[in-house]
C-alpha cells in the first residue's frame, strides 16, 4: 500500500513539473509539425562535393527572421549568442549571404521564403555557364552578369525553400510567438543527411550516390537514311538550381522547348515527299550538367557496340541499350544544326522584341544570312539581327548545345538563336524566380521563323522565288505549352498526353538521377510528355486503337501515341556522363573516364524540416534538474517505504 502511495505521489510531482513549461504540455504530435520544402542536396563531381547537407542527427536552432538590409548587417556584426535557424527573403539571397551568415558559426540552417525577387536580379549559375565543358575553356567572357556561382558551393548546412502558401503559414507562426522575448519560441530541426562524402569515384564505389540523367527525345518525320542529309533543330530540357526542385527554368528552358514543339507543329501536315534532307528535332537532357545529354547522344553515334543482343525484343542486353535507332545516324550526314536557346525574354530595340543570331566561325556564314534573310521577308513582330558577338568574332557562341557538336565536328553548319546578344537579358537565369512571364510574341514569330527555314533548307527549294508565307505557328497552341510547361503543369493538355497520374502545379526541370541499374533507367514527366507530344505530330502511320493503349498491345517497335500504336521516328536516348558506366562484373556505376563531365547525386534516407515549440534554455534546465530530483525522491521514497 505504501509503495502505491508512493507511486502516485512521485506521478503528481512529475506531472506538476511538466505542466510549468508550455512545452512540456504537449505530446510529439502536438508539437513537431513537417514543413513541406525543397531542400538543397549535396552533388558530387570528379574532384569534389557541392551542394547541401545536415549532420547525421540533424540540427536544431530556434527560427530568427531577416527580412531587410538593416537586421541582415545587424545578424552578421553582432550575431546572436546561441546558434539560430535564418529564415530569409529572396531579395537578399546570395552566395554573399550564405557564407557571411556561415562564417557567424551561429547559423544551423536556411530556410528560403517565397517572395520577389532582387530587383537587380541574380543567379546561382556561373556568369560563363558550362564553360569548362565548351569551345571556350579559358574565355574571359561574362554571359551571366548576375551569376554567383551558388550552385558549385560545398555548403556545410542544410537549406530548405518553402512554396508561397507555406511561406505565408510559416511566417504568421513566427510573428505571433518569436517577435517578442517571451518563451516559447518557433523552432526547426532539419534532416538531410548526404550519404554521399569526398567524390564522385568514392561515393559510387560506396553505393551512395547515383548519376545525374535522364531521358533526351529526338524525333523526324522519317527514319534518317544514309543517303540523306540531316538538319537538326535543337534546344536544351532541363535546368539546374540550389533547389532543385525549384528549377523551373522558364525562360532558362521552356522557351526553347516550346518553339521546337512550335515549329514542328507548323510542318507536321506539309508533303514529306518533297524533303530531301531529313529534318530532326532534338531535346537534350543533362545540358547544365556539362552538356551530358548531347555528349552521351554523340558519343553513342560515334562509338557505340553492342555486345549482347537480346534475341526476344532485338535491344541491345550488353550495355543495356532500350533503343537503338541512333545507330541509323552518320554523324558525317549532319549537315545544318538551328538551336534555340532562351528566346522568351521581353527585349526592346527600337520598341521592337529581338531574336539574336549567334555563330561560332565562318562556316555558318551562309546558314547565318540564309535564317536573316527568312526573318527579315516575313514582316513578324519580332525582328531578327546578327549578334555582335558573331560580328566580332571573338567572343564565340553562347552557352548552347552546339558547342558539343562543334567539339566533335568543327565544320558543321550551326548557329544559335537567343534572345540575347552578348550578355544574358535572363536576370534570374537558373534561380527559382526563372518563372516567366514568358513573351509568347517572341517564342511563336522564332517558331515560324524556324519552320519556314527548315523547309527551305530541307526542300532546297531557292529562297527568293518560293513563298513559305503559310506556314505560321499556331500562336495559340504555342501559349498553351508556355502555360503548360512553365506555370500549370497540371493542366488538361498534359493530363491527354500523359494521362491521369498525379502531377506537379510546376514543373521542375531538374533531370534527376539517370537509374538505379541500367535495366531501371528513369524519365522525368517532362521528357515523357515531350517525347509523347512530338511522336504525335511526327508519326508515320496509325496502326489500330485501344482505349486502354499501352506500348504491351503494340506490335514490334509500335509505340502508343494518345490510345494509339503508331510507327514513328520519335526515340528516347540515354542522358547520363559518357565518362559514367555500369560495371557488369561489380554491379554498380562507376567513373571509365575521368576527363568527361561527373555529376552524382548522393542518396539519403530521409529529409525534411519540422517546427516545434523551444522553451528557454533556463527552463529546459529547470526541468532537467527538476526530474532528476523528483527521479532521486521517488526512488528514496520507494526504497524506505519499502
Amino acid at each position: 500500500m505504501k509503495c502505491y502511495v508512493a507511486s502516485i505521489i512521485c506521478c503528481a510531482l512529475f506531472f506538476l513539473l511538466l505542466g510549468t513549461g508550455k512545452v512540456g504540455a504537449a505530446t510529439y504530435l502536438d508539437i513537431y509539425e513537417n514543413v513541406p520544402g525543397d531542400m538543397c542536396i549535396r552533388i558530387l563531381t570528379e574532384s569534389g562535393m557541392i551542394g547541401c547537407s545536415s549532420p547525421e542527427n540533424g540540427e536544431v536552432a530556434p527560427i530568427y527572421l531577416i527580412d531587410d538590409d538593416h537586421i541582415l548587417h545587424n545578424f552578421l556584426e553582432e550575431p546572436p549568442a546561441t546558434s539560430q535557424a535564418v529564415m530569409i527573403f529572396p531579395s537578399l539571397f546570395n552566395k554573399t549571404t550564405v557564407n557571411n551568415l556561415i562564417a557567424t558559426k551561429k547559423v544551423k540552417g536556411i530556410i528560403l521564403l517565397d517572395g520577389p525577387a532582387s530587383p537587380s536580379g541574380w543567379s546561382p549559375a556561373e556568369t560563363y555557364p558550362n564553360q569548362q565543358w565548351g569551345l571556350h575553356p579559358s574565355s574571359s567572357h561574362v554571359w551571366n552578369s548576375v551569376g554567383d556561382n551558388l550552385n558549385n558551393e560545398n555548403i556545410k548546412i542544410p537549406m530548405f525553400s518553402l512554396t508561397s502558401a507555406v511561406s505565408r503559414s510559416l511566417l504568421s507562426v513566427y510573428q505571433e510567438n518569436n517577435n517578442n522575448e517571451h518563451y516559447p519560441k518557433v523552432a526547426v530541426k532539419f534532416y538531410d543527411y548526404m550519404w554521399g562524402i569526398q567524390d564522385a569515384a568514392t561515393c559510387l564505389r560506396r553505393g551512395q550516390c547515383l548519376p545525374i540523367g535522364g531521358k533526351s527525345v529526338y524525333s523526324s518525320f522519317e527514319p534518317p537514311s544514309p543517303n540523306k542529309k540531316i538538319i537538326m533543330a535543337m534546344a536544351n530540357m532541363d535546368s539546374a538550381g540550389i533547389f532543385h526542385g525549384m528549377s523551373t527554368g522558364a525562360e532558362t528552358t521552356v522557351s526553347g522547348i516550346v518553339g521546337l514543339l512550335g515549329a514542328a507543329l507548323s510542318l507536321f501536315e506539309m508533303n514529306m515527299t518533297t524533303f530531301k534532307k531529313t529534318i530532326m528535332f532534338n531535346f537534350w537532357t543533362g545540358e547544365s550538367w556539362g552538356y551530358i545529354g548531347s555528349r552521351k547522344f554523340i558519343d553513342d553515334v560515334e562509338n557505340f557496340k553492342c555486345e549482347v543482343v537480346d534475341e526476344e525484343t532485338g535491344y541491345c542486353a550488353k550495355p543495356v541499350k532500350f533503343s537503338l535507332e541512333f545507330q541509323n545516324i552518320n554523324m558525317d550526314n549532319i549537315e545544318t544544326i538551328i538551336e534555340f536557346n532562351q528566346i522568351g525574354h521581353i527585349n526592346n530595340i527600337s520598341d521592337r522584341n529581338t531574336l539574336f543570331i549567334h555563330q561560332e566561325n565562318s562556316n555558318s556564314d551562309f546558314l547565318r544570312d540564309f535564317v536573316l534573310n527568312v526573318g527579315n521577308d516575313a514582316n513578324m513582330t519580332t525582328k531578327i539581327t546578327e549578334a555582335k558577338t558573331s560580328q566580332q568574332q571573338q567572343i564565340g557562341l553562347p552557352p548552347s548545345s552546339l558547342h558539343s557538336f562543334l567539339l566533335s565536328r568543327p565544320n558543321i553548319s550551326g548557329i544559335v538563336i537567343t534572345d540575347h546578344d552578348s550578355v544574358y537579358s535572363n536576370l534570374n537565369y537558373q534561380s527559382q524566380a526563372d518563372i516567366g512571364p514568358i513573351n509568347n510574341q517572341s517564342v511563336c514569330d522564332a517558331a515560324t521563323l524556324l519552320a519556314r527555314s527548315l523547309y527551305l533548307l530541307a526542300t532546297e527549294q531557292d529562297q527568293a522565288t518560293t513563298d513559305v508565307s503559310h506556314i505560321i505557328s499556331p500562336c495559340d497552341k504555342i501559349s498553351e505549352l508556355l502555360l503548360c510547361l512553365s506555370v500549370e503543369f497540371d493542366c488538361p493538355l498534359v493530363h491527354n498526353f500523359l494521362g491521369s497520374q498525379n502531377l506537379p502545379k510546376r514543373q521542375s526541370y531538374y533531370p534527376g538521377v539517370f537509374a538505379y541499374s541500367p535495366t531501371q533507367q528513369l524519365v522525368t514527366l517532362y521528357s515523357s510528355f515531350v517525347h509523347e507530344y512530338i511522336a504525335n505530330l511526327t508519326f508515320n502511320s496509325s496502326i489500330s486503337s485501344f482505349s486502354d493503349c499501352s506500348n504491351s498491345n503494340c506490335e514490334g517497335k509500335e509505340q502508343c501515341i494518345l490510345s494509339r500504336c503508331v510507327q514513328t521516328s520519335t526515340y528516347f536516348h540515354d542522358s547520363i556522363s559518357p565518362g559514367i558506366g555500369w560495371d557488369y562484373d561489380y554491379g554498380g556505376w562507376i567513373i571509365t573516364d575521368p576527363s568527361q563531365p561527373i555529376f552524382v547525386e548522393s542518396n539519403w534516407q530521409a529529409a525534411g524540416m519540422e517546427i516545434f515549440w523551444q522553451d528557454s534554455p533556463t527552463s529546459e534546465a529547470v526541468f532537467l534538474v527538476g526530474g532528476l530530483i523528483i527521479f532521486i525522491g521517488c526512488v528514496a521514497i520507494a526504497f524506505f517505504s519499502h
